[in-house]
């Protein structure tokens, strides 16, 4: 597989527009690790933000 010329030209145009090194970027990815569905909403945080709403014991 190869880079297409447009992608990494706009790759570059959009890291050096935001001052940054778009190596750094490409660098990060190297080292990143692929998330499912449900690691990225956080289920056990979205639970944990549930209110109380009755006066039911537990």
């Amino acid at each position: 597989m190869s880079l297409d010329k447009n992608t990494t030209d706009q790759l570059i145009d959009k890291y050096q527009n935001l001052g940054q090194n778009v190596n750094t970027h490409l660098e990060g990815l190297l080292h990143s690790k692929p998330i499912d569905y449900w690691d990225y909403i956080q289920t056990d945080a979205l639970l944990n933000l549930q209110v109380q709403r009755t006066t039911l014991p537990r």
